[in-house]
């Protein structure tokens, strides 16, 4: 680790090393945590199956997973299939391509430039990124519905 700063004394370096290499491992545990509806993939980006990365809505200072998850869960627009959370806490909501709209939920960025869809299938591997698909075997039921322009999305979650 390289530090800009020459006014930090050596005691105060590696104090602060010790912290960043102690709050990397904190997100880097609760990574692959399981979260409720979703199922792990792996580390990297989520891809569908022609390798397509997907469009997203993304939100930053999330502690972990299953924060990143209930961020997702909480936009109220069609396509979702899982999210992204990047270690230091970024977190990226996974959308089929053609639902990210310039319309950003409060408190998120996004992109429409990718044009993954369908459910994702593995990851363009990245150590510090881990995604996550909803877990299709908790879904009792799964409608998507178009009305004009707008699309919902609906969906009935047994949770064991």
């Amino acid at each position: 680790m390289v530090f800009s700063s020459s006014s930090l004394s050596t005691a105060k370096q590696f104090a602060l090393s010790v912290v960043i290499i102690l709050s990397s491992s904190v997100f880097s545990a609760v990574a692959q945590e399981s979260v409720t509806g979703y199922e792990y993939v792996g580390a990297g980006f989520c891809q569908d199956a022609s390798g397509n990365t997907y469009d997203f809505y993304a939100k930053l200072g999330l502690a972990s997973n299953a924060e990143c998850a209930t961020a997702c869960n909480g936009i109220t627009i069609a396509g979702l299939r899982g999210f992204v959370f990047y270690t230091v806490g970024y977190c990226y909501c996974q959308f089929e391509d053609g639902f990210v709209t310039s319309t950003v939920p409060d408190g998120f960025g996004g992109s429409d430039a990718l044009s993954g869809t369908g459910e994702i299938t593995s990851v363009l591997s990245s150590t510090d990124f881990h995604c996550y698909k909803i877990d299709v075997s908790n879904l009792l039921l799964i409608c998507q519905m178009e009305i004009g322009t707008l699309k919902f999305d609906f969906r009935l979650i047994h949770t064991r």
